[in-house]
């Protein structure tokens, strides 16, 4: 980062340096000044002062290589913390778990497939009755899911593997022949109270409990189901039926499309310390057979982990079935990978070399930084590039802090929790994976900004100085042109979702009305859609819609 302090603060701070100490400098205080006029000269920013055009030219270049040697390490990190494998691996997960279909159960459909004219309809037309993940909209449909589709990938398609020197209980469990499963399934679903129904009297004989939307305030936390009855002795799963707060099953909280649910909830770990697909059947058998899932249930999280060690790879599959007050099931699902053990492969001296480089070249910004608001103090604000510098910093830091933690926490745990052998569900990767996430996260942020920044060594060209120029004359004209713009986008938001929201799902709420604006915007619109919503308001809005862009254009 070059200071953007001229060179008579270098000047003062050497006076005031002076000032304070009226001895003869010190072979040390020299050496510090020297320093400091050595990052103080990385200023670009002195044209009004710089008469020699030539050595101004000079200094540009001569920060601009330091600083390329800072964003060279800085996409080379971002490059190897990524695998070109990823793709691969969740489409090979998307294919055998979202895709795959399975046969669908039903009470009325097996009493009745017995009879004429059902009779050898199911193998007639088996594509008929066959569905997969996102068309699930039954709980006994997620039942049927769980038996055959996860159970056929992660305990029914593997090689056991057993190391002789070692009991048959640290078995490994292999899961389409190249990923090991870590831990086991788990299964957690969050509960809402049952309350009084806001409903007509003569209704009120019939329906005695209602259940609301999921929140922090209305979540249930007692114990239900036949844990709560005098004889629970044939109860395996107990701790399936008692509420665990979010500490306790080190889950985080996700935002959905119908909420926000928070990590606690009701957790069974399926095959929990017997890693055979005869105990995962027992086990959700046991859940089906008692109810686990009933109206109460705002939200079921399948939650399985997997390492691939032919590429280093961690994923973290997130099956998702949210169950709004309204009704109906709406799945949904999230596959990450991650690659948590980054200093094993032959690219790990290259990955450390190039870290070492970016926290160096980080603690030089922070001295630049302290000695350029020393000089400057409020002043350091009016310059957008000095913005930038600091949210560079900042960002610098906070990914530096996320990798150590990040390494003491694999150093500390790698041969003792984080095994291929646990038996138990396995929360300590999933925090390492979220801690990845964030790392990842943040050297994505670093390298957009840091990129951008190199604008700021292109001054002295022509064009740039140009543009730079109009953008900082109209900028008013800009804003207000923003502001009337939004408003009007706002408003035909609001007119779509109160007179499509109802049929067509790109209008359904205010958020999602305002994207489809800007698709539409964009050329990309379903106007079937839009006019089968409603025959008169559908043709009147996207008229209306395409008016206004034309407006704006011209």
């Amino acid at each position: 980062m070059s200071s953007t302090t001229n060179i008579r603060s270098i000047d003062s701070f050497s006076s005031k340096s002076s000032l304070a100490s009226p001895t003869v400098h010190t072979s040390k205080q020299s050496k510090f000044h020297k320093i400091i006029q050595f990052f103080l000269s990385f200023n670009i920013d002195r044209k009004e002062t710089d008469d020699n055009t030539q050595q101004h030219a000079k200094l540009v270049l001569r920060a601009f290589f330091i600083y390329m040697i800072f964003v060279g390490n800085i996409l080379i990190v971002a490059f190897l913390s990524q695998s070109k494998h990823d793709f691969f691996i969740t489409n090979t997960f998307e294919y055998h778990l979202i895709d795959a279909q399975f046969p669908v159960k039903s009470a009325w459909l097996e009493q009745n497939i017995r009879t004429s004219p059902y009779k050898n309809a199911q193998n007639k037309y088996g594509d008929a009755f066959m569905i997969n993940f996102n068309q699930i909209a039954t709980f006994d449909d997620i039942w049927q899911f769980m038996n055959e589709t996860m159970g056929n990938v992660f305990y029914r398609s593997h090689i056991w593997k057993s190391n002789p020197r070692v009991t048959s209980q640290r078995s490994i469990r292999w899961v389409l022949d190249h990923f090991l499963m870590i831990g086991v399934i788990r299964m957690r679903q969050v509960r809402v109270k049952a309350e009084k129904c806001n409903i007509p009297k003569s209704y009120s004989d019939e329906i005695a409990d209602c259940y609301p939307a999921y929140s922090l305030k209305k979540k249930d936390t007692d114990p239900f189901g036949p844990i709560t009855f005098s004889d629970s002795t044939e109860i395996n799963m107990k701790q399936a039926w008692n509420y665990m707060s979010a500490d306790a099953t080190g889950m985080e909280s996700y935002t959905g499309q119908y909420g926000t649910y928070d990590g606690s909830g009701y957790v069974a770990d399926l095959a929990q310390y017997e890693r055979t697909n005869k105990r995962f059947t027992n086990d959700l058998n046991e859940l089906e057979k008692f109810h686990w899932l009933d109206k109460a249930t705002r939200a079921l999280f399948i939650d399985v982990i997997t390492y691939n060690p032919s590429v280093n790879l961690f994923s973290y599959i997130k099956l998702i079935f949210e169950m709004p007050l309204t009704g109906g099931i709406f799945p949904s699902y999230k596959i990450e990978n991650k690659q948590l053990l980054r200093y094993i492969t032959s690219t790990k001296y290259i990955l450390i070399g190039c870290e070492i480089i970016i926290v160096t070249f980080t603690i030089a910004f922070i001295f630049i930084e302290i000695v350029k608001i020393i000089e400057l103090r409020s002043k350091i604000f009016l310059n957008i590039w000095n913005w930038i510098d600091i949210i560079l910093l900042i960002i610098s830091i906070l990914m530096i802090i996320a990798n150590i933690v990040r390494l003491l926490i694999i150093n500390s745990t790698l041969y003792g929790k984080m095994s291929i052998y646990i038996s138990t569900f396995d929360d300590l990767t999933i925090r390492l994976i979220r801690l990845q996430s964030l790392f990842d996260t943040l050297s994505i942020l670093l390298t957009s900004i840091s990129i951008i920044r190199i604008l700021k060594y292109c001054d002295f060209a022509l064009t740039i100085v140009r543009i730079k120029a109009t953008i900082q004359r109209c900028f008013g004209d800009l804003i207000g042109f923003l502001i009337m713009f939004v408003a009007i986008m706002i408003a035909y938001a609001q007119f779509g979702n109160l007179a499509l929201g109802q049929q067509a799902p790109a209008f359904s709420t205010v958020g999602k009305a305002f994207v489809a604006l800007f698709r539409t915007v964009l050329g990309d619109f379903d106007y079937e859609a839009i006019s089968d919503a409603s025959p008169i308001a559908g043709p009147l809005f996207f008229f209306l819609c395409k008016f206004l862009i034309l407006i704006s254009i011209f």
